[in-house]
């Protein structure tokens, strides 16, 4: 019975299925599907990773699909989040990983990848990325999507560059990019806003961008063993560091603006080639700085000028200067002249391969003479502007097609050269501007002479030849003071009988052209000139000039122009010349003479015979007097003698009607050169006198004809020993700029309140006691400065009528808070303020009803403890610097300083100030502006308190 049961229950279902069977139609397939088995996607991720590096020791099992066994991998459920992956023998990632959108680590450290796939930029939740001591030779582009990083480390790599994509990267914390070979920084690493950490060192770069002030929250920068040759001043901005490592490069100099970071901890500067330390850098151990240098460093004062140009210098690492580095002086630096206080007057870098240049340039601010020509320049800085003093610039055979509009700030009389650039247009900016003497726009792709140039009032040449011009504008005939007119080598067919009747002075027009016939020419031909030329070269045996002698038409000698047959130019400078013929005189028709940089040590009598001569430069020889016949010049329109052995000039020179330019500026004192000791007794009589420089001599007094140069725009007296003033200064009615800066005066003439046409009057390095009241008639000022004078007491009323004014330089006097008058408020364009180095115990209350001011420097006062800044300060809304550093007594702010809406830098270093309002708190996030607070301590711990 038993056995009976179990067959049933064993036949039984299989009848049923075979009767299943049988009841299916004929036709039918049978299909038995075996259940499909489903991978997370991140685990195909890891498996591909896996499959595309073969012999790796991942040892990884596949059966766990869970991967929580997977070494190296951490998840959240299916997804994974971290991938720590070091030394697994990886040699490539593929694209795939791309897909891990929950990744926030990934580390693959001692592997031996060499390239990360662009598909790396999809994992936009990455925090950390690591790829220590593999072989990639670049970081992907697509970095830059990976915004919310905060580490990335690729040390130990073949990394050649830095993407600029980098930059997008504003929560990046730490940056390692150590042992790799990269040469450049990109500027776009000021986007770094967020950066604490970078490390670049071991690598081969040369420079650091200036925008590295931008990474205001970076605390450690090791850029050691590279080749850096400088550093940007800006580095000097970074508050919150505390570590710098500069060792192991090519320094010979680092910023003095190292000396403004107060947080600063270490300094290494080991293994460079520094030779002098700033003082201002070497401070910075007083506040307990370590600063590890070479032993054969040591502290000393840095010349602004030799920073400048050593900045220029690292900016332009293949140029062929060959300056002597070690030389803080720059006497023997090849093209550089230096004149008053060993500031640089003069910049020849022609043809050195300097391609860059930089805002640096506008530092050189005595600058008088500068030649950048033949370097590959393809745009001059905005700071250009800043080169006030220029005379003569020469920008020839480079890129140039547009000039910054700064220059128009260049106020003197200027020999422009911009030949062989790729100018399609004259531009504008000198089209309109009233100060140039001399323009040189040969071999451009300029199609056309604006008839605007009829307000370049004193321009006296212009050569344009070797354009595409077509046609002369009869406007050149109304420049009154054009002579010389270069169109050669242009495809013009007429000239306006206006502009070849043109006369000056009663003398007419050279124009030089192609075809004669444009216009009559009755100069004659005087073959003699060659002999008198022939004659100066072999007189001078060891000369440079580089003539055929064997070409008597003296059509291809460099540095001679003719035109009909007769010398009309001469430009033989730093030809080591030593001496000029007696026949010399006879070039009857030469109107330009340059010959700067010889050995001369006399001139010729007979130089009277020049009587077309027009510009006579023969500044920097060795001449201790001038012949009485230079009077007999009488076409000279500029003279320059500066850098002889001149201590007076012949009054004859008082006869040169025709003189617009007089330059004798005084020898570098190293030179070992006399300086002028007084000027001619009838100087005033030149009225047509419109630039007078003769800074940097030994003149005590000028002569009281002096008031009667009612021409004159442009007078530079500084670096003198005057004084006193002659008391005629109200003849000088059309004076613009006025530089008196660095004498001995203590007083003025109340005539110079008669001068209500200066713009500039510079008035810093004197012994005045106190501001001379007549000041307050010159209505037109624009910048006033009295630096390091002696000022104490009231600031006269009359100052109040000073409404043009911009600047006002007061620093480094004796002034109290009391010494300004209710009338300083009338200065409604008043832009700048300097009160550094005086003695104010408070900022005056009044200063809130400044209407323009934007910068108020009270730096290095005696600020009280407390009510040292009047509430009412918070409603200068205008005011973006306010300097309050270097106030040892100042403890506390008003909070109504937050009403200071376009303020960029509150300066509070080495004050006593450690606790600030939450309202001056919420100003470095408020405003229309995020101020920028600068403190001894870390702002941050301030404010969160």
């Amino acid at each position: 019975m038993k056995t009976t049961v179990i067959l049933r229950n064993v036949i039984s279902p299989m009848i049923a299925v075979l009767l299943l069977v049988l009841s299916c139609k004929k036709d039918d397939d049978i299909i038995i599907e075996e259940p499909q088995q489903e991978f997370p996607a991140d685990y195909l991720v890891l498996k591909a990773l896996y499959d595309a590096n073969t012999g790796n020791t991942l040892d990884w099992d596949f059966n766990d699909l869970t991967m929580k066994s997977w070494n190296g991998v951490m998840t959240s459920g299916e997804k994974v989040t971290k991938l720590d992956l070091f030394k697994k023998g990886l040699k490539t990632i593929p694209p795939k990983i791309g897909e891990l959108n929950e990744l926030t680590l990934f580390k693959a450290d001692s592997n031996a990848i060499t390239t990360l796939p662009s598909d790396i930029g999809k994992n936009l939740r990455l925090q950390e990325l690591s790829f220590i001591g593999n072989g990639l030779t670049v970081m992907p582009t697509s970095i830059g999507s990976l915004t919310a990083l905060t580490a990335i480390n690729f040390q130990g790599n073949n990394i050649k560059t830095i993407p600029i994509e980098i930059g997008s990267l504003e929560n990046l914390i730490d940056l390692n990019l150590e042992q790799n070979e990269i040469v450049e920084v990109p500027f776009q690493i000021e986007g770094l806003s967020k950066l604490q950490h970078l490390n670049l060192s071991d690598n081969q770069i040369k420079a650091i961008p200036s925008l590295v002030n931008k990474l205001v929250k970076v605390e450690e920068i090791n850029l050691s063993n590279n080749q850096l040759l400088g550093l940007p001043a800006s580095i000097g901005q970074l508050q919150n560091i505390k570590e710098l490592d500069l060792s192991m490069n090519e320094l010979v100099i680092v910023p003095v603006e190292i000396g403004n970071l107060t947080s600063l901890e270490n300094l290494r500067l080991v293994n460079n080639q520094i030779g002098v330390l700033p003082q201002e850098v070497c401070d910075l151990e007083i506040s307990g700085t370590t600063i590890e240098k070479d032993s054969g460093t040591v502290c000393g004062t840095i010349y602004p000028n030799y920073i400048a140009l050593y900045n220029l210098l690292l900016q332009n690492p293949d140029n062929t200067a060959d300056w002597d580095l070690s030389d803080g002086t720059m006497k023997s630096w090849s093209g550089v002249t230096l004149g008053g206080e060993g500031l640089v007057s003069g910049l020849d870098i022609s043809g050195k391969q300097f391609p860059n240049m930089t805002a640096d340039l506008g530092e050189l601010t005595e600058l008088r003479t500068l030649d950048i020509s033949n370097n590959g320049i393809e745009s001059l800085p905005i700071e250009i502007g800043q080169l006030i003093h220029l005379e003569e610039c020469y920008v020839n055979d480079n890129k140039l097609k547009q000039i910054p509009d700064e220059i128009t700030n260049i106020s003197g009389a200027l020999f422009l050269s911009l030949a062989n650039n790729e100018f399609a247009e004259m531009p504008a900016v000198i089209i309109g501007m009233k100060t140039i003497y001399s323009l040189n726009m040969e071999g451009n792709q300029i199609t056309e002479i604006p008839s605007t140039i009829s307000g370049m009032e004193i321009l006296n040449s212009l050569v344009l030849r070797n354009n595409n011009i077509v046609e002369v504008p009869i406007e050149l005939s109304a420049i009154a003071s054009l002579s010389n007119l270069d169109l050669r080598e242009n495809p013009i067919t007429e000239i306006p009988a206006e502009v070849c009747e043109h006369e000056v002075s009663g003398i007419p027009i050279t124009i030089l052209v192609d075809d004669d016939t444009l216009c009559a020419d009755d100069t004659p031909v005087l073959a003699n000139d060659y002999e008198v030329l022939k004659q100066l070269y072999e007189e001078n045996p060891n000369n440079d000039l580089n003539w055929d002698l064997a070409d008597n038409t003296m059509t291809g000698w460099e540095g001679v122009t003719i035109s009909s047959g007769r010398v009309v130019e001469l430009d033989i400078r730093y030809k080591d010349i030593n001496v000029l013929p007696a026949t010399f005189g006879q070039l009857d028709a030469l109107e330009i003479l340059m010959l700067t940089g010889n050995d001369l040590t006399t001139l010729p009598t007979q130089i009277e015979g020049l009587t077309s001569l027009k510009q006579f430069i023969v500044d920097d020889n060795l001449i201790q007097e001038l012949p009485n016949e230079i009077g007999n010049l009488a076409a000279l329109e500029i003279l320059k003698v500066g850098g002889n052995n001149l201590e007076y000039l012949p009054n004859s020179i008082s006869q040169l009607a025709n003189l617009r330019q007089l330059s004798s500026r005084g020898a570098p004192s190293f030179t070992g050169k006399k300086l002028l000791l007084e000027l001619p007794v009838d100087l005033g009589n030149l009225q047509n006198l419109e630039n007078l420089n003769v800074y940097g001599n030994l003149l005590t007094t000028l002569p009281a004809s002096f008031g009667n140069l009612s021409n004159l725009v442009y007078c530079d007296l500084a670096f003198n020993k005057l004084s006193s003033m002659p008391d005629t200064l109200g003849g000088l009615t059309s004076m613009n700029t006025f530089i008196l800066h660095t004498n001995e005066l203590s007083s003025l003439p109340s005539s110079i309140g008669q001068m209500s046409s200066v713009e500039l009057l510079w008035l810093y390095n004197n012994q005045f006691t106190s501001i001379p009241e007549y000041v307050g008639g010159m209505t037109n000022l624009i910048e006033l400065t009295f630096f390091r004078n002696q000022l104490s007491g009231p600031i006269p009323a009359s100052i109040g009528n000073l409404a043009n004014l911009r600047l006002f330089d007061l620093g480094a006097n004796q002034l109290t808070e009391a010494d300004f008058p209710q009338e300083i408020t009338n200065l409604s364009a008043l832009e700048e303020l300097y009160l550094r180095e005086n003695n104010l115990t408070s900022l005056p209350a009044l200063f809130e009803n400044f209407q323009s001011i934007k910068l108020i420097d009270a730096s290095d006062n005696n600020l009280s403890a407390t009510g040292a800044i009047p509430p009412e300060i918070g409603n200068i809304t205008t005011l973006t610097i306010l300097s309050l550093n270097i106030n040892a007594d100042l403890e506390e702010l008003p909070e109504e300083l937050d009403g200071l809406l376009n303020l960029f830098t509150l300066d509070l270093r080495q004050t006593a100030v450690t606790s600030l309002p939450p309202r001056i708190c919420n100003m470095r996030t408020g405003g229309n502006v995020n101020t920028t607070i600068r403190m001894d301590v870390n702002v941050d711990d301030i404010c969160n308190k």
